[in-house]
């Protein structure tokens, strides 16, 4: 299979998390609801299945590119605290107003410029994210 390098372990955990997620958590924490032609779980499961799969892709095909500089890393960091402070606020001012504009500054720390792509990840992506919880499964979001 080859030599124990980054990828294969990140590949490795990736695909045991969305397993644990699988198998474990999603099965502990989904309640189950009569009278819905789509399961709650239906969406966390497909993504634990993907996350899984991609993980196992990912160990069995490892990246032959070199690792991140600092910049990279620093991106990254800044990536990650964008996304602590969304869900933070996320429980202090809920999904229709958080949503949007956690979308947009995720898009302009990632470098999407293109208005289009702007357009369409701070309104289609929430709005439909809204009509699966909210319309399909019957839920509410914070």
């Amino acid at each position: 299979m080859g030599s124990l390098t980054p990828d294969r372990v990140t590949g490795a955990a990736i695909a045991a998390l969305g397993m644990f997620f699988y198998f474990v958590f999603i099965p502990a924490n989904v309640e189950t609801v009569d009278a819905q032609w789509l399961e709650p779980e239906s969406y966390p499961n497909v993504l634990a299945v993907l996350l899984s799969i991609f993980g196992a892709a990912l160990m069995l095909l490892p990246s032959t590119q070199h690792p991140p500089n600092a910049r990279e890393f620093g991106m990254a960091l800044v990536f990650m605290i964008t996304l602590a402070v969304g869900f933070y606020t996320l429980s202090h001012f809920g999904f229709m107003i958080t949503a949007p504009l956690f979308a947009l500054v995720i898009m302009l720390v990632l470098g999407e410029r293109r208005i289009f792509w702007l357009i369409g990840g701070v309104v289609m992506m929430p709005l439909t994210i809204w009509i699966c919880v909210v319309e399909l499964l019957g839920r509410s979001l914070p």
